[in-house]
């Protein structure tokens, strides 16, 4: 049988029709894709956001998840777009690097420079600084800044548009619209949700354009998972004639010097040492009524590592609340649960209590480890401007932690350095449950507290014993008592081994009887073996292996030798022992009676009970706390946009 011309051409013709066909099956929009992301929403929008034609805008892109499911990255960009002059300046920060970008439409010159390399000057078609930063639409074989809209994420090749019910962005009032759109080049379906500035809202506004505040761009390839960016737009303003000569006076040039207006935005480090006042209102399954609500003052102490919580817990039929303090020792692996008000004490070992016997860091304690964290922006907390932040794991059953702290821009205007961790609530969340956590008075570096429990320890094994400085009392330690505290129970610390500040306790200096104008006696007490601990064959001794009998004879032998100095090193002050001044008191009490309330005494009871009377206080002035904290979070769910890692969507 011959094959015709006729029937070739037929041939040829199924198989291009079968080509087609098959590219056109494995290469096209996804309409459903689209639909799921737009179901019950009003269809069809004629709204459209302001864009100037010469703009400055910074933005913050937050890469939640990347098509590989691994992707958590965010990056800060600064643009400056001029549409008359045809000019566009990019400069962005990466958390591993950074660059800027000149492009020149007209004269097709494009300037690239990568973190600290010299620049790089393209002439003609820019192709080496497109393929380098991905920037530019080419026209032919020519390269272009792209519209106004363009630059700033809006979508081209739109397929559906939608308008959404009003909504909240940084708690500004925005409206909401969406569009569906299909890159033919990556093969994407792309859904882009833009909040634009609510101008009806705040009629005395002298800005009344329809600007972006932010835009929320979903995307998925076939076969693939869905990726997610969030793109926050700052400081939308337009650029007069005056500045866009200064802006791109660096193209004249071909290189200059581009100066961004921040510096990659991360979280401030917490201290090692600080203390703070908070409320805590926790949630149950609603998530919506705080059901417990817990009083309680923190200190935490990476250098001793110590860490305390003083909470105030009511007592079933009593008016009188039950004042606790839980001190958790980790330089010995000991838990004190001792009650101010009872004065009963409750020693365990911090492994069977918590589960590990090492401390937390101060950024593991504020539950900033983990993922590089997510900036979603400023937000006012108690009338407190706020930078927010997210924490949050890939783990689908892992909690999610926001972190409201204050702008440098308050604490400038407070006095603060500008870089300074001052939280002000902490959100917690986690299955049915969330706690707000409200702080109050947070200090860094606080008073140097060691508690005292007189109660947990045996008292025939508490040896109280007393020594002689050679200084003056009032000119070397009146004025610092907390400095000279410390250094004073580093010493006796560093001479006897005794790894617990805990058991260094009472420490009280006076002016001495026989020279009260040269020397000052100092009265102690070293502490001994702990009543009722609930492992005894684990002996604390294995931990702190010192008995006090033991540290009281090597002091001895120091102070005899009267060549042992205590140093203060702020002051730069070196304090000498008196040689032979040591003693032991027989009856176990001091060996002249100071008030405990004007003496170094660590947490005293009274200390204590006046922390716990403070928060009584505080508690009345935040009354209105419990409602606002949780108007406050709804608003943030119902408007503020959020992220969610793990279902991936805007949570509104």
């Amino acid at each position: 049988m011959k094959t015709t011309p006729a029937l070739l051409l037929v041939a040829v013709g199924v198989v291009c029709l079968a080509v087609l066909f098959v590219k056109r099956a494995t290469a096209d929009y996804d309409s459903n894709f689209c639909d799921s992301k737009a179901t019950g929403k009003v269809k069809d929008t004629n709204m459209k956001p302001f864009y100037f034609d010469d703009y400055s805008v910074l933005s913050e892109s937050a890469f939640i998840r990347g098509v590989d499911q691994s992707e958590a990255m965010v990056t800060h960009q600064q643009l400056y777009y001029s549409k008359s002059k045809k000019q566009v300046v990019v400069y962005e920060e990466k958390p591993d690097n950074s660059f800027w970008v000149f492009v020149d439409q007209d004269s097709q010159d494009c300037i690239y420079k990568n973190n600290t390399e010299e620049c790089f000057v393209e002439e003609g078609d820019c192709k080496v600084t497109a393929k380098e930063v991905g920037f530019g639409n080419k026209v032919g074989d020519t390269i272009a800044i792209g519209s106004p809209s363009e630059r700033m994420a809006f979508p081209t090749n739109i397929k559906k548009s939608v308008t959404y019910q009003d909504s909240y962005c940084r708690n500004i009032r925005a409206s909401k619209i969406g569009y569906c759109s299909y890159h033919e080049d990556t093969n994407e379906t792309v859904v882009t949700n833009f909040y634009i500035l609510k101008t009806e809202a705040y009629p005395n506004m002298e800005q009344t354009q329809k600007k972006v505040l932010m835009a929320a761009i979903y995307s998925k390839q076939p076969g693939q998972k869905v990726a997610f960016q969030r793109i926050d737009f700052t400081e939308n303003t337009q650029l007069e004639p005056s500045q866009l000569q200064n802006a791109f006076v660096l193209g004249e040039g071909k290189c200059g010097v581009m100066r961004s207006k921040f510096t990659s935005k991360r979280p401030p480090q917490p201290p090692v040492r600080f203390s703070y006042l908070s409320q805590q209102l926790i949630a149950g399954d609603s998530l919506t009524r705080a059901v417990y609500i817990l009083n309680e003052q923190h200190e935490f102490n990476e250098n001793s590592q110590l860490s305390m919580i003083l909470t105030e817990k009511p007592v079933q039929g009593q008016v009188e609340k039950n004042t606790v303090m839980e001190v958790e020792d980790f330089s010995t692996g000991i838990s004190y649960q001792y009650s101010v008000t009872n004065g009963d004490c409750n020693v365990t070992s911090l492994s069977k209590r918590i589960g590990r016997s090492g401390q937390l860091n101060p950024s593991q304690f504020w539950s900033m480890d983990g993922l590089m964290p997510t900036y979603l922006g400023v937000y006012n907390n108690r009338d407190i401007p706020c930078d927010l932040w997210q924490f949050e794991g890939l783990d689908i059953n892992a909690e999610s932690v926001k972190l409201y702290l204050a702008s440098s821009t308050w604490l400038k205007a407070n006095g603060y350095p500008e870089n300074f961790f001052y939280p002000v609530q902490m959100i917690e969340k986690g299955g049915n449950t969330a706690v707000f956590n409200e702080i109050y008075a947070f200090k860094d570096n606080p008073g140097y507290h060691i508690p005292a429990f007189p109660t947990c320890y045996q008292v025939d094994d508490v040896i109280t014993a007393e020594v002689t400085l050679m200084t003056n009392f009032y000119h070397d330690i009146a004025n610092n008592f907390i400095g000279f505290e410390y250094e004073f129970r580093s010493l006796l610390k560093k001479i006897t081994g005794i790894k617990s500040s805990i058991r260094i306790e009472m420490i009280a200096p006076m002016p001495s009887q026989s020279s009260p104008d040269t020397e000052t006696d100092v009265s102690f007490r070293i502490a001994g073996k702990l009543v009722g601990y609930d492992n005894p064959s684990d002996s604390i001794y294995k931990n702190d292996p010192v008995t006090s009998k033991q540290a009281a004879e090597l002091i001895r032998r120091q102070v005899d030798t009267g060549n042992f100095k205590l140093t203060l090193d702020k002051q730069n002050i070196g304090i000498k022992f008196k040689k032979g001044s040591f003693a032991v008191s027989e009856s176990g009490n001091r060996f002249r009676y100071v008030d405990s309330s004007n003496t170094l005494d660590g947490f005293s009871r009274g200390t204590m009970a006046g922390a716990g009377l403070g928060i009584l206080f505080i508690c009345l002035a935040l009354a209105l706390a419990v409602v606002y904290g949780f108007k406050r979070w709804s608003q943030d769910r119902a408007g503020g946009l959020s992220i969610d890692l793990k279902n991936l969507q805007e949570v509104n």
